[in-house]
């Protein structure tokens, strides 16, 4: 319970329990000091008065608080139920109230005074009172201790996840802003961390533009090349199956490129990518998986609900739908898929041999591929798809049940 409390909460918490131990340790001293004088300081006046009332027991017998018994005094018999008391100070509780006694023996003979302490019960009674209350009331100004000091230790903390927070790439935290002390040491590491970071991302962003813009220019040559090729008419049927197979295949890897180098761009550029509606995006994908779901003697089923007009970026929208298009049509080997657009985003429904529970969240790493894996394929499909999802803030779930199939529902956000 603890380890998800704030560091403000534990620093109050732990100014509570000092002051809880600090004060109860006080306040029990206090009693026990208080018995201890209270025994000494009745003992030191009734042995006092003891030699008084052997010398004048008339005198001492008029004053209703005090009471004295003696072993030799027939008038002033020890009663029995003082016989079991010890020499010295003792403190007795009976129907009729709270006494002091004190008891000495002299020569073989007994003599106790015994005095009514009701008012000094009373007293002690205000004391206990009043040491009950100081503790009570010391939790209150520790708990404003705590926090204010709390307050003070947490601010610049706060301040820096805030000043993180903003834009972690170009952090506006330095130490300069945290004077030379532990927070700033933090905004000095956090400042070394995010400069490396930012530098292994400026890296792999121009690796990926690079290799990206390479490779499509040498797509673009294939394509084109598998264009004039088809447009041959004495091509033969099986040579212009072969030339359209390479034509898809091309298709596809500028498609993918594309994706790379939309995901190496910065969020800021993407305001120039072309955009596409959902329903647009989906007719394009059903024409286009169709033939192929076909020769393996599935059905495909294109589902619109409601028609949106919200455009979204037309890369990433036609790799995700393509990749879990994709992915239905290699694990599922009879029956159906299904393709549901709703307002909201779009559905990919299959009857295929679907994802145990456990390898649900394993599969949207990169280069991993889950037991029933099929194909040659490098594990990236879903991945790719968990990526731009997270870069697009759209929202992936998936259910799927093993032998039964599985459902990739992404909602989309504008």
């Amino acid at each position: 319970m603890f380890k998800h409390w704030s560091l403000r909460a534990h620093i109050m918490l732990a100014f509570l329990l000092l002051t809880l131990t600090v004060s109860g340790l006080f306040s029990l001293s206090m009693v026990q000091m208080f018995f201890f004088l209270e025994e000494k300081l009745v003992t030191q006046d009734l042995a006092h008065m003891l030699p008084l009332y052997q010398k004048n027991q008339a005198h001492w017998q008029n004053d209703p608080a005090l009471q004295f018994f003696a072993s030799n005094d027939i008038h002033h018999p020890i009663p029995a139920k003082f016989s079991h008391l010890k020499d010295g100070y003792n403190e007795i509780v009976d129907e009729r109230g709270i006494f002091y006694a004190y008891k000495a023996t002299q020569q073989g003979e007994e003599y106790i005074v015994v005095q009514e302490q009701q008012d000094f019960e009373e007293l002690e009674e205000h004391i206990f009172n009043g040491i009950a209350a100081g503790f009570v009331f010391s939790l209150l100004p520790a708990a404003w201790l705590g926090w204010f000091l709390a307050r003070r230790i947490t601010t610049p903390i706060r301040r820096l996840a805030r000043d993180v927070g903003k834009d972690p790439l170009h952090p506006t935290a330095t130490h300069e802003n945290y004077g030379n002390n532990e927070v700033g040491q933090l905004a000095t590491v956090l400042n070394d961390t995010l400069e490396k970071l930012r530098q292994s991302l400026r890296r792999e962003r121009l690796f990926t533009s690079d290799v990206s813009h390479e490779l499509r220019t040498s797509l673009m040559v294939i394509s084109t090349s598998c264009e004039v090729m088809l447009a041959n008419p004495a091509l033969q049927e099986a040579q212009r199956g072969q030339w359209s197979r390479i034509h898809g295949a091309c298709l596809d890897m500028i498609s993918l490129v594309e994706t790379f180098l939309a995901l190496a761009r910065e969020e800021h550029q993407e305001t120039a990518t072309r955009a596409i509606t959902t329903a647009e995006c989906a007719q394009v994908q059903y024409e286009k998986w169709l033939p192929e779901f076909n020769k393996k003697g599935l059905r495909l089923e294109f589902v619109a609900h409601v028609h949106s007009n919200t455009r979204y970026n037309q890369v990433f929208l036609e790799t995700v739908m393509s990749n879990l298009l994709r992915n239905a049509l290699h694990y599922t080997e009879q029956g159906h898929a299904r393709l549901i657009v709703d307002a909201h985003g779009f559905t990919i429904e299959d009857s295929g041999v679907g994802i145990a529970a456990e390898h649900q969240a394993l599969i949207l790493s990169p280069f991993t591929r889950g037991p029933t894996a099929r194909g040659n394929g490098l594990g990236l499909g879903l991945s790719l798809v968990e990526r731009i999802c997270q870069r697009q803030q759209w929202t992936l779930h998936i259910t799927s049940r093993p032998q039964e199939g599985s459902i990739f529902q992404i909602r989309l956000a504008p």
